[in-house]
Order: structure tokens, then C-alpha cells, then sequence
């Protein structure tokens, strides 16, 4: 069967009405649905990226960089202003003017250590020889023949009020190394320099403060880019400087490799600090996602065609099933359905359907009786209406109340003119019940004249009963046959003729107190 949409067309009343078969719609809407669902997922699949990309690379690198900036921000405010207060502790001072060391070194451990950036201490004389330092004695002699840490001392000598602090690397033993320093001058009381206090801040601080966060790498440079750490060395040109360029959209490289990067400064501009998130894993996750999705999307479209008819196929068997039921009442079959087991609205509709056919059934059933009923009647009425003996009857019972009293001979004549008015009368086949009513109260009439005492009877129709329609002539046949066969074996009859409604329906009671019918 063609998979196309099939329209079939109708005229009606000068109009041509389309209509779509359901399967063919139904087979197009799921198919529409898969590539809905195929776009959707591809669409999700790029807002997720997005996403990810913002959430998880973007912000999480920009946070760990002010991260990083805020601490060390802090920690170069604590060395500048604890450099100069130490530098003028009376406790320092005193040690380089050979009184204890004792209360030097407990201060100058407990600064040292107080903050995340550790940093090794050592307290030089005015001729650059170590006083008092935390150093081993291998890297204590190093240290004071530093060229860093000389060049430092000459720079304190033009600023002694301040403190001065400058990337300085000391490639020291036993994990003493250190990449930057504060140096400040120790006065003395004729305002020269009686020496000098020095803070190396230790290589392994940086790298536990450089790799906490989720950021790849991390970078601290001085203004002019001269790295002052690096979790990656190779980020470093051969005179020290950062070789990475930052885009301002954030990209740059690590390794050749696509990364983004977050930069910040800090503490009062003398610090850049980068963070570095590498986007390879991000791309190869990308990909992969991106793979799975394509191959996905093929293999939904080259298995479209097959899950869109077999799922057509299993959705409309209970409709297919309905319409053969349909198509069997249509000709004539109107006995019960046996039709398939399905969802629970499928099965309330076969169910009201077969009980629609069995109402149906009992209503022709119901139709064809009343139709036999009515052709028997009409029978009887042509029957009634040319009753020789009926009519003799009257026109004898006439005879004597014409002597007798003529006024009843009046009421005669006319009941007798509107009962064979009516019974000849062949507009229509129904009537209202008052007018029906009325031709039984007519033909009663005629009776009472005729027996006399012999016959009583009483008619009850309520008001909102009498424009109810009723086949013609519906009552007086079994009036008739009552009064016939009730007077034929008793001395007096008494006739009732009952109208009334029961749920709905119209009860019409013809009760006589005679021999009854056998």
C-alpha cells in the first residue's frame, strides 16, 4: 500500500468535501513526530553544550582566578605591612644588634606561617649575612649569595621606607625553593639601615594554592609577564615571561591544545593572575556526544518507515476492527460483533456499540409489531366503518329516541357524524391523544344510548397528556372488543379508559370489570 496521503473526494450539496484516511494521517503525524523528536534532541544536545561550556569551563575557570586573585591579594597586603611592622619590632632589631634572637625567631615564624602563602624568613645584617633564618645551612649560604636577593638589598637602599617585592627564583634544596620575595629594612635609630628582613615565599605554597580549584593551569605574573609560578613550566619562554596569548573572548592554548582562560589582577596591579581550563576533553566529549546523536538520528530514519507502519498497523487494529462491524451492520448484519481485545476506550466502545445493535434489534423488532399492530387495526377499522350492523344499531336506536326524546336524538346524530368523520378522515396517521380521546368518548356515547344502565365508563386524561401524538384509532378497537365481549356475558360492564406517563413513557389502560380476555 502507497505510503502518500490519499484524499478522497465527495460532492455534497454542490460542495466538495476532502477527506483523509486515518492511517495515512496517522502514519504522517508519527513520522513527523520522529523528526520532531530527531530535531529536538539535536537542538537540547547544543543548548547542552552551551551550556556546559558557560557552567563548567566559563565560570568555574573565571571563579578559581578570582579565587587565586583574592588570596593573593590578601597575602601581599599581609607581607607588605608585616614587613615593615617585623622590620621595626624591637624584638628584630635587637637580634642584629647581637642581643638574643629568641623573641626574632618566634615572630618571625609565626608571620611566616600564619598565612597560605608560606614563605621562608631570613634576617640579614647590613653587610648581606644571615642573622637569623629558618633556612637550612646548605641553602642559608645560597641565599645570601643570591643575585636576586642582591639585587633586592640595592633596591631597599633607594626605598628604605617600603617594602619592595619582586619575582625573584631560588632554586633551593629540601623544597625551600622560592619564585618571589618581600624584603624590607630593618632601621636604625639614626635612620640608616642596620639590615635587612627578607620573606621567600615558597614555590610549593603557590602550586597548593594553583591547583585547589578545577582550573588546568595556573599562572601568576608580575606586570611586565614575568611568570612568578606556573603549574606548567612550558608556559614560560626562556627569559621567564608568559608565552600564552588570551584572546578577549578568553580562548587561548595550552600545549598547542584549545583552552580558555580567565585573567585578573591583583594586589594593586603588581600581580596578573590565569586561570586555564583545557577545552580538549570538552571537544572530544562534544564529538563523542555528537557522533552517538548522528548515528542515532540515521538509524531512526532509515527504520522510520518500518516502526511507522508496524506502529500504524497495532494502533488502528481496534478502529479497523470497528469499521468491518460498521461495514457488516451496513449490510445487514446486525447480529452481535465479535470484535478485538485493545485499550480501554476501544473496549467501551465496542461494548456501547454492540449495545447500540441490540437496541437496534429490539427496536425493529419493536417496529415491526407495532407496524403488524397498525395493519391489523386498519383491518378492523375499514371493517368498523362499513359495519352494517353497527350502523343499524345506531340508526335504530335513533329511531326510538327521535319518539322518545328528541334532544338526546340531537346528541346522537352529531356523536355519530364525528365518530364516521373521523374513521374516514385519512389525513396522517397519527393524532393528538385528545383528539383519539375524544372519538372513543364519541363512540362510548353511542354504546351508553344503546345499552342504557347496562354500561358505565369514565375517561381520565391530564392536561399535559392531551398534545401527545398517537396512531389513529389506537384505542377504540379495544373499547370495542371490551364492550362486545364483556356485555355478551354479564348484566352490567363498567369501562375504564386510564391515560397516563411512567418514566417517560405514555401508558394508555383500557380496564373493564368483565370476563376478561382468554
Amino acid at each position: 500500500m502507497s505510503e502518500r496521503l490519499i484524499i478522497l473526494e465527495e460532492k455534497v450539496g454542490g460542495y466538495v468535501a476532502q477527506s483523509v484516511r486515518f492511517r495515512a494521517y496517522i502514519r504522517r503525524l508519527f513520522m513527523r513526530s520522529i523528526l520532531a523528536f530527531i530535531a529536538l534532541m539535536l537542538i537540547s544536545y547544543a543548548v547542552f553544550v552551551v551550556f556546559y561550556y558557560e557552567i563548567y569551563v566559563v565560570r568555574e575557570t573565571e571563579q578559581e582566578c578570582a579565587a587565586i586573585a583574592a588570596v593573593a591579594d590578601a597575602e601581599w597586603q599581609r607581607y607588605d605591612e608585616g614587613g615593615q611592622s617585623l622590620a621595626r619590632a624591637e624584638g628584630v632589631r635587637g637580634a642584629l644588634d647581637g642581643q638574643t634572637v629568641t623573641e626574632a625567631y618566634r615572630r618571625l615564624y609565626a608571620f611566616s606561617f600564619a598565612g597560605p602563602l608560606r614563605a621562608d624568613f631570613a634576617l640579614l645584617r647590613e653587610d648581606g649575612t644571615v642573622c637569623a633564618s629558618n633556612l637550612y645551612a646548605v641553602n642559608s649560604d645560597s641565599f645570601s649569595r643570591h643575585d636576586g636577593i642582591r639585587r633586592e638589598l640595592l633596591r631597599l637602599n633607594r626605598m628604605p621606607d617600603v617594602t619592595v617585592s619582586s619575582t625573584v627564583l631560588l632554586p633551593l634544596a629540601y623544597d625551600q625553593g622560592a619564585v618571589y620575595a618581600f624584603s624590607a629594612v630593618v632601621p636604625r635609630d639614626d635612620g640608616g639601615a642596620a639590615g635587612y628582613l627578607v620573606f621567600a615565599l615558597r614555590t610549593e605554597a603557590f602550586r597548593a594554592l594553583a591547583i585547589r580549584g578545577s582550573a588546568d593551569q595556573g599562572v601568576l605574573m608580575d606586570p611586565f609577564d614575568h611568570v612568578i609560578f606556573a603549574t606548567d613550566r612550558l608556559t614560560e619562554k626562556t627569559l621567564g615571561k608568559f608565552t600564552a596569548s588570551v584572546e578577549e573572548s578568553g580562548r587561548t592554548e595550552i600545549d598547542g591544545q584549545p583552552a580558555y582562560a580567565a585573567v585578573q589582577s591583583c594586589a594593586q596591579g603588581r600581580v596578573r593572575v590565569v586561570a586555564m581550563t583545557s577545552l580538549l576533553r570538552q571537544q572530544q566529549l562534544a564529538a563523542t556526544g555528537a557522533v552517538f546523536l548522528f548515528t542515532l538520528s540515521v538509524l531512526l530514519l532509515l527504520s522510520m518507515p518500518m516502526l511507522t507502519r508496524r506502529v500504524t498497523e497495532r494502533s488502528l487494529r481496534s478502529v479497523d476492527g470497528l469499521l468491518r462491524a460498521v461495514r457488516a451492520c451496513r449490510d445487514g448484519d446486525m447480529g452481535p460483533q465479535d470484535l478485538p481485545q485493545s485499550f480501554y476506550e476501544f473496549d467501551v466502545l465496542y461494548a456501547d456499540y454492540n449495545a447500540m445493535l441490540a437496541r437496534i434489534r429490539r427496536l425493529l423488532a419493536r417496529n415491526a409489531e407495532l407496524a403488524e399492530r397498525k395493519r391489523r387495526m386498519e383491518v378492523r377499522q375499514l371493517k368498523g366503518q362499513f359495519n352494517p350492523h353497527f350502523v343499524f344499531n345506531v340508526m335504530e336506536a335513533l329511531r326510538y329516541e327521535i319518539l322518545i326524546d328528541p334532544k338526546r336524538a340531537s346528541e346522537m346524530v352529531v356523536a355519530f357524524a364525528r365518530l364516521m368523520r373521523y374513521g374516514l378522515r385519512a389525513s396522517g396517521d397519527t393524532a393528538e391523544l385528545a383528539v383519539d380521546i375524544r372519538y372513543v368518548e364519541d363512540y362510548l356515547t353511542l354504546q351508553k344510548m344503546r345499552y342504557g344502565d347496562r354500561l358505565t365508563y369514565d375517561i381520565v386524561l391530564p392536561e399535559q397528556l392531551r398534545s401527545c401524538r398517537v396512531p389513529k384509532l389506537l384505542l377504540q378497537p379495544i373499547v370495542e372488543n371490551s364492550i362486545v365481549h364483556g356485555l355478551e356475558q354479564t348484566r352490567e360492564l363498567r369501562l375504564r379508559v386510564e391515560c397516563r406517563a411512567e418514566q417517560g413513557d405514555l401508558l394508555l389502560c383500557v380496564i373493564d370489570d368483565g370476563p376478561g380476555m382468554t
